[in-house]
């Protein structure tokens, strides 16, 4: 689902606001990680790892992308690079606050809503965002 829905996004976004879009990629992820720490049924929960894969597979790209916008490409490498830092710490670090989380919490449903809960006030902050051409 991650390259399925980069190749169809790729199609899509040069007609979209890429801030808006981000919002939403990243809500809909929040709710595919609450819906994996919820759901109970098989089906239910195949559709909620398929829309976190749709989610994840556009949030990597577009990380790039904003960047490239709001900043342009002189200076892209050297804020993509911090940017990279910043953000692979959390993906470094993320599975193992979740994981605690887990012994703690005693299952997977208290990490996955955190991980869901992170998510959809990531997109909330990413709201307040100015649109590239405001910089």
């Amino acid at each position: 689902m991650s390259i399925v829905s980069r190749f169809a996004a790729g199609r899509i976004i040069p007609k979209l606001n890429m801030t808006r879009f981000t919002v939403g990629i990243a809500a809909m992820q929040g709710v595919s990680l609450a819906s994996l720490g919820l759901i109970n049924n098989r089906i239910g929960l195949l559709l909620a790892i398929g829309l976190f894969g749709v989610t994840i597979g556009n949030m990597v790209m577009m990380q790039s992308l904003l960047l490239a916008e709001r900043f342009g490409v002189r200076d892209y490498p050297r804020i993509a690079a911090r940017s990279g830092l910043i953000s692979f710490s959390g993906i470094a670090l993320g599975p193992l606050l979740l994981g605690w989380l887990y012994d703690v919490a005693g299952g997977y449903r208290s990490s996955y809503l955190a991980a869901g809960a992170c998510s959809i006030i990531g997109a909330i902050l990413f709201s307040f965002a100015a649109s590239a051409s405001v910089a």
